[in-house]
Protein backbone atom coordinates (compact mmCIF):
# COMPACT_ATOMS: atom_id res chain seq x y z
CA UNK A 1 0.00 0.00 0.00
CA UNK A 2 1.66 3.16 -0.68
CA UNK A 3 0.19 6.27 1.72
CA UNK A 4 0.87 8.58 -1.02
CA UNK A 5 -1.81 7.28 -2.89
CA UNK A 6 -3.98 6.99 -0.48
CA UNK A 7 -4.04 10.78 -0.46
CA UNK A 8 -4.04 11.46 -4.00
CA UNK A 9 -7.56 9.26 -4.38
CA UNK A 10 -9.80 10.95 -1.56
CA UNK A 11 -7.62 14.49 -1.45
CA UNK A 12 -11.08 16.14 -2.38
CA UNK A 13 -12.62 14.13 0.78
CA UNK A 14 -9.98 15.29 3.38
CA UNK A 15 -9.99 19.20 2.44
CA UNK A 16 -13.68 18.71 2.83
CA UNK A 17 -12.91 17.05 5.97
CA UNK A 18 -10.44 19.42 7.28
CA UNK A 19 -12.63 22.38 6.55
CA UNK A 20 -15.32 20.93 7.99
CA UNK A 21 -13.87 20.64 11.28
CA UNK A 22 -12.01 24.45 11.10
CA UNK A 23 -15.62 26.02 9.62
CA UNK A 24 -14.08 26.47 6.30
CA UNK A 25 -17.07 24.75 4.21
CA UNK A 26 -17.98 28.15 2.50
CA UNK A 27 -14.33 28.75 0.95
CA UNK A 28 -13.54 25.37 -0.10
CA UNK A 29 -17.05 24.93 -1.38
CA UNK A 30 -16.42 28.07 -3.46
CA UNK A 31 -13.16 27.49 -4.29
CA UNK A 32 -13.54 24.28 -5.55
CA UNK A 33 -17.03 24.21 -7.60
CA UNK A 34 -15.69 23.77 -10.82
CA UNK A 35 -14.56 20.03 -10.05
CA UNK A 36 -13.99 18.15 -13.10
CA UNK A 37 -15.26 14.45 -13.62
CA UNK A 38 -13.48 12.26 -16.28
CA UNK A 39 -10.69 14.90 -17.49
CA UNK A 40 -7.40 14.10 -18.40
CA UNK A 41 -4.52 17.02 -19.32
CA UNK A 42 -2.02 16.33 -21.79
CA UNK A 43 0.24 13.68 -19.83
CA UNK A 44 -2.62 11.56 -19.36
CA UNK A 45 -2.84 12.53 -15.85
CA UNK A 46 -6.58 12.74 -14.22
CA UNK A 47 -8.00 16.30 -13.75
CA UNK A 48 -9.58 16.44 -10.46
CA UNK A 49 -10.68 20.32 -10.97
CA UNK A 50 -10.46 23.58 -12.35
CA UNK A 51 -10.22 26.68 -11.53
CA UNK A 52 -9.84 30.13 -13.09
CA UNK A 53 -8.60 28.25 -16.61
CA UNK A 54 -6.24 25.81 -14.99
CA UNK A 55 -6.30 22.57 -14.41
CA UNK A 56 -5.20 20.41 -11.41
CA UNK A 57 -4.19 17.23 -11.19
CA UNK A 58 -4.35 14.74 -8.24
CA UNK A 59 -0.92 15.08 -8.27
CA UNK A 60 -0.93 18.27 -7.75
CA UNK A 61 -3.47 18.12 -5.36
CA UNK A 62 -1.87 15.97 -3.35
CA UNK A 63 1.12 18.38 -2.89
CA UNK A 64 -1.15 21.08 -1.95
CA UNK A 65 -3.05 19.56 0.97
CA UNK A 66 0.19 17.86 2.49
CA UNK A 67 1.99 21.13 2.14
CA UNK A 68 -0.72 23.50 3.54
CA UNK A 69 -2.27 21.23 6.25
CA UNK A 70 0.72 18.79 6.84
CA UNK A 71 -0.23 15.68 8.08
CA UNK A 72 -2.14 16.20 10.06
CA UNK A 73 -5.03 16.46 7.90
CA UNK A 74 -4.59 13.11 6.20
CA UNK A 75 -3.51 10.99 9.43
CA UNK A 76 -7.63 9.48 9.81
CA UNK A 77 -8.00 8.88 6.26
CA UNK A 78 -4.31 6.87 6.67
CA UNK A 79 -5.56 5.01 9.69
CA UNK A 80 -8.92 3.66 8.74
CA UNK A 81 -6.70 2.64 5.49
CA UNK A 82 -4.38 0.40 8.02
CA UNK A 83 -6.67 -1.14 10.45
CA UNK A 84 -9.11 -1.76 7.51
CA UNK A 85 -7.81 -5.17 6.65
CA UNK A 86 -5.97 -5.96 9.78
CA UNK A 87 -8.19 -8.80 11.28
CA UNK A 88 -10.45 -11.20 10.57
CA UNK A 89 -14.26 -9.50 10.97
CA UNK A 90 -16.30 -12.03 13.27
CA UNK A 91 -20.17 -12.17 13.19
CA UNK A 92 -20.21 -10.47 16.54
CA UNK A 93 -18.41 -7.74 15.38
CA UNK A 94 -20.56 -7.10 12.41
CA UNK A 95 -23.92 -7.78 15.27
CA UNK A 96 -21.97 -4.51 17.36
CA UNK A 97 -21.47 -2.73 14.21
CA UNK A 98 -24.98 -2.80 13.24
CA UNK A 99 -26.08 -2.45 16.87
CA UNK A 100 -23.82 0.95 17.58
CA UNK A 101 -25.10 2.46 14.31
CA UNK A 102 -28.51 1.69 14.64
CA UNK A 103 -28.48 3.30 17.70
CA UNK A 104 -26.19 6.91 16.17
CA UNK A 105 -28.98 7.30 13.20
CA UNK A 106 -31.75 7.11 15.89
CA UNK A 107 -29.56 9.61 17.89
CA UNK A 108 -28.95 11.90 14.73
CA UNK A 109 -32.98 11.71 13.59
CA UNK A 110 -33.99 12.72 16.83
CA UNK A 111 -31.54 15.76 16.98
CA UNK A 112 -31.58 16.83 13.27
CA UNK A 113 -34.64 15.57 11.91
CA UNK A 114 -34.69 14.91 7.70
CA UNK A 115 -31.28 16.11 8.07
CA UNK A 116 -29.67 13.05 9.67
CA UNK A 117 -27.98 12.03 5.95
CA UNK A 118 -26.35 14.78 5.64
CA UNK A 119 -25.21 14.93 8.74
CA UNK A 120 -23.99 11.41 8.88
CA UNK A 121 -22.04 11.81 6.14
CA UNK A 122 -20.28 15.26 7.07
CA UNK A 123 -19.10 12.80 10.42
CA UNK A 124 -18.25 10.04 8.42
CA UNK A 125 -15.66 12.63 6.69
CA UNK A 126 -14.90 14.56 9.87
CA UNK A 127 -13.41 10.97 11.01
CA UNK A 128 -12.04 10.13 7.87
CA UNK A 129 -14.16 7.58 6.35
CA UNK A 130 -14.12 8.39 2.62
CA UNK A 131 -15.29 5.22 0.78
CA UNK A 132 -18.84 4.96 1.60
CA UNK A 133 -22.03 7.38 2.65
CA UNK A 134 -24.67 7.00 4.71
CA UNK A 135 -25.95 3.55 7.10
CA UNK A 136 -23.54 1.49 4.92
CA UNK A 137 -20.71 3.81 5.03
CA UNK A 138 -21.29 3.95 9.15
CA UNK A 139 -21.45 0.65 9.50
CA UNK A 140 -18.24 -0.08 7.44
CA UNK A 141 -16.69 2.75 9.86
CA UNK A 142 -17.69 1.23 13.14
CA UNK A 143 -16.33 -2.64 11.62
CA UNK A 144 -12.72 -0.70 11.29
CA UNK A 145 -12.88 0.80 14.66
CA UNK A 146 -14.05 -2.58 16.11
CA UNK A 147 -11.10 -3.98 13.68
CA UNK A 148 -8.78 -2.03 15.50
CA UNK A 149 -10.09 -2.27 19.15
CA UNK A 150 -9.29 -5.85 18.49
CA UNK A 151 -5.45 -5.39 17.48
CA UNK A 152 -4.78 -3.24 20.26
CA UNK A 153 -5.96 -5.87 22.41
CA UNK A 154 -4.26 -8.79 20.99
CA UNK A 155 -0.99 -6.26 21.00
CA UNK A 156 -1.30 -5.79 25.12
CA UNK A 157 -2.04 -9.17 25.33
CA UNK A 158 0.87 -10.11 24.18
CA UNK A 159 3.04 -7.83 25.77
CA UNK A 160 2.41 -8.47 29.73
CA UNK A 161 4.58 -5.78 30.39
CA UNK A 162 2.28 -3.10 28.91
CA UNK A 163 -0.42 -4.32 32.21
CA UNK A 164 1.66 -6.02 34.86
CA UNK A 165 2.78 -3.02 36.13
CA UNK A 166 -1.22 -1.29 35.82
CA UNK A 167 -2.41 -4.63 37.56
CA UNK A 168 0.36 -4.89 40.21
CA UNK A 169 -0.53 -1.00 41.20
CA UNK A 170 -3.99 -0.65 41.04
CA UNK A 171 -5.39 -4.26 40.91
CA UNK A 172 -8.41 -3.33 38.90
CA UNK A 173 -11.63 -5.59 39.27
CA UNK A 174 -15.12 -5.01 38.48
CA UNK A 175 -17.22 -4.33 41.67
CA UNK A 176 -21.27 -5.01 41.81
CA UNK A 177 -23.20 -3.77 44.99
CA UNK A 178 -26.57 -3.58 46.53
CA UNK A 179 -27.77 -1.09 48.60
CA UNK A 180 -31.10 -1.22 50.93
CA UNK A 181 -31.33 2.58 51.92
CA UNK A 182 -32.30 3.28 55.23
CA UNK A 183 -33.23 6.67 56.60
CA UNK A 184 -31.18 5.52 59.79
CA UNK A 185 -29.30 2.27 59.92
CA UNK A 186 -28.99 1.96 63.24
CA UNK A 187 -33.05 2.09 63.78
CA UNK A 188 -34.62 0.85 60.41
CA UNK A 189 -38.50 1.03 60.28
CA UNK A 190 -40.51 -1.99 59.97
CA UNK A 191 -40.33 -1.47 55.69
CA UNK A 192 -36.70 -0.98 55.61
CA UNK A 193 -36.45 -4.28 57.56
CA UNK A 194 -38.47 -6.10 55.31
CA UNK A 195 -36.78 -5.23 52.19
CA UNK A 196 -33.91 -6.23 53.95
CA UNK A 197 -34.61 -9.83 54.22
CA UNK A 198 -36.17 -10.24 51.10
CA UNK A 199 -33.80 -9.38 49.46
CA UNK A 200 -31.26 -11.30 51.81
CA UNK A 201 -33.86 -14.32 50.85
CA UNK A 202 -33.75 -13.82 46.64
CA UNK A 203 -29.80 -13.87 47.11
CA UNK A 204 -30.58 -17.24 49.03
CA UNK A 205 -32.95 -19.26 46.48
CA UNK A 206 -30.88 -21.45 44.40
CA UNK A 207 -29.61 -20.52 41.09
CA UNK A 208 -29.85 -16.62 42.09
CA UNK A 209 -28.24 -14.19 39.97
CA UNK A 210 -26.69 -11.24 41.59
CA UNK A 211 -27.18 -8.49 39.35
CA UNK A 212 -30.62 -9.55 38.63
CA UNK A 213 -31.62 -9.64 42.31
CA UNK A 214 -30.06 -5.76 42.38
CA UNK A 215 -31.90 -4.59 39.45
CA UNK A 216 -34.53 -5.50 41.12
CA UNK A 217 -33.94 -4.28 45.03
CA UNK A 218 -31.12 -1.80 44.99
CA UNK A 219 -31.64 1.48 46.41
CA UNK A 220 -29.27 3.48 44.22
CA UNK A 221 -28.51 4.36 40.31
CA UNK A 222 -26.07 0.98 40.05
CA UNK A 223 -29.65 -0.99 40.04
CA UNK A 224 -29.89 0.03 36.23
CA UNK A 225 -26.96 -1.78 35.56
CA UNK A 226 -27.30 -5.03 37.52
CA UNK A 227 -25.80 -3.38 40.83
CA UNK A 228 -22.29 -3.01 38.43
CA UNK A 229 -19.88 -0.10 40.07
CA UNK A 230 -17.80 -0.43 36.87
CA UNK A 231 -13.81 -1.03 37.08
CA UNK A 232 -12.77 -0.28 40.91
CA UNK A 233 -8.82 0.71 41.22
CA UNK A 234 -6.82 1.19 44.26
CA UNK A 235 -6.66 4.81 43.63
CA UNK A 236 -10.75 5.19 42.82
CA UNK A 237 -11.78 3.07 45.66
CA UNK A 238 -10.86 5.70 47.94
CA UNK A 239 -13.74 7.62 46.78
CA UNK A 240 -16.07 5.32 48.78
CA UNK A 241 -17.19 5.25 52.66
CA UNK A 242 -14.26 3.83 54.95
CA UNK A 243 -17.12 0.54 55.26
CA UNK A 244 -17.02 0.23 51.84
CA UNK A 245 -13.83 0.94 50.49
CA UNK A 246 -12.29 -1.33 53.76
CA UNK A 247 -13.87 -4.29 52.43
CA UNK A 248 -13.36 -4.08 48.46
CA UNK A 249 -9.95 -5.89 48.68
CA UNK A 250 -11.02 -8.60 50.61
CA UNK A 251 -13.05 -10.86 48.18
CA UNK A 252 -12.10 -12.57 45.01
CA UNK A 253 -14.16 -13.25 41.53
CA UNK A 254 -17.50 -14.14 42.41
CA UNK A 255 -17.30 -13.82 45.90
CA UNK A 256 -19.37 -11.61 47.77
CA UNK A 257 -19.05 -9.81 51.18
CA UNK A 258 -21.09 -10.10 54.43
CA UNK A 259 -23.93 -6.94 54.84
CA UNK A 260 -22.15 -4.10 56.47
CA UNK A 261 -24.04 -0.89 57.20
CA UNK A 262 -22.88 2.58 56.76
CA UNK A 263 -24.95 6.07 56.76
CA UNK A 264 -26.51 5.12 53.68
CA UNK A 265 -28.07 1.73 54.92
CA UNK A 266 -27.02 -2.15 54.75
CA UNK A 267 -24.95 -2.68 51.39
CA UNK A 268 -23.29 -6.13 50.27
CA UNK A 269 -20.27 -6.05 47.99
CA UNK A 270 -19.44 -8.68 44.85
CA UNK A 271 -16.54 -8.85 43.07
CA UNK A 272 -16.90 -9.84 39.04
CA UNK A 273 -13.34 -9.69 37.50
CA UNK A 274 -9.84 -9.08 38.58
CA UNK A 275 -7.83 -10.55 35.47
CA UNK A 276 -7.57 -9.08 32.23
CA UNK A 277 -9.43 -12.52 31.11
CA UNK A 278 -12.25 -12.35 33.48
CA UNK A 279 -13.04 -8.65 32.42
CA UNK A 280 -12.88 -9.52 28.46
CA UNK A 281 -15.81 -12.66 29.51
CA UNK A 282 -17.76 -9.86 30.72
CA UNK A 283 -17.50 -7.80 27.58
CA UNK A 284 -15.99 -5.06 30.02
CA UNK A 285 -12.49 -3.72 28.15
CA UNK A 286 -12.57 -0.27 31.24
CA UNK A 287 -8.71 -1.94 31.76
CA UNK A 288 -7.40 -1.52 28.06
CA UNK A 289 -9.05 2.02 28.19
CA UNK A 290 -6.60 2.24 31.56
CA UNK A 291 -3.27 0.96 29.88
CA UNK A 292 -3.71 3.32 26.98
CA UNK A 293 -4.21 6.68 29.54
CA UNK A 294 -1.16 5.34 31.37
CA UNK A 295 0.40 4.82 28.32
CA UNK A 296 -0.43 7.98 25.62
CA UNK A 297 1.65 7.10 22.89
CA UNK A 298 1.15 3.00 23.22
CA UNK A 299 -1.53 3.54 20.34
CA UNK A 300 0.94 4.89 18.05
CA UNK A 301 3.33 2.23 18.63
CA UNK A 302 0.84 -0.40 17.50
CA UNK A 303 -0.19 1.83 14.16
CA UNK A 304 3.62 1.62 13.48
CA UNK A 305 3.73 -2.08 14.10
CA UNK A 306 0.73 -2.39 11.50
CA UNK A 307 2.48 -0.25 9.09
CA UNK A 308 5.80 -2.71 9.17
CA UNK A 309 3.84 -5.55 9.34
CA UNK A 310 1.58 -4.78 6.17
CA UNK A 311 4.56 -3.59 4.48
CA UNK A 312 3.11 0.15 4.21
CA UNK A 313 4.93 2.14 1.85
CA UNK A 314 5.18 6.21 1.59
CA UNK A 315 6.37 6.93 -2.18
CA UNK A 316 9.50 8.32 -2.78
CA UNK A 317 8.80 11.64 -0.79
CA UNK A 318 11.51 11.75 1.44
CA UNK A 319 9.89 14.72 3.80
CA UNK A 320 6.90 13.04 4.11
CA UNK A 321 8.74 9.71 5.01
CA UNK A 322 10.53 11.44 7.91
CA UNK A 323 7.50 13.17 9.30
CA UNK A 324 4.81 9.60 9.22
CA UNK A 325 7.78 7.67 11.19
CA UNK A 326 8.61 10.55 13.28
CA UNK A 327 4.84 10.85 14.15
CA UNK A 328 4.51 7.16 15.33
CA UNK A 329 7.93 6.69 16.46
CA UNK A 330 9.54 10.19 17.39
CA UNK A 331 12.28 9.35 15.11
CA UNK A 332 12.57 11.07 11.79
CA UNK A 333 15.72 8.91 10.52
Amino acid sequence: MDYKEILKKYWFAIVIGFALTFGLIYFISDTLKNQVNGLKNADGQDVVFSYNEEQYTADQLYDEVYETLGIGAVLPVFELEVYKDSTEITKAMQSDAKTQADLIVANLKSQVGENWKEALDTILIQQGYLTSTGEKGLEEYLLIELSREAVERAYILDNKELYEKYMSEESPRLVSHILVKMADADNPTEEETAKLEAVKKALGETGAVFSDVASEYSDDGSKENGGSLGMVTKTSNEQFVPEFRDLTYTIGTGETTEWFKTDYGYHIIRIDATTIEEFMELDNYDIFNAIFEENPKLRLDITWDQIQAQKITFGDDETLNKEIKEHYTGKGE
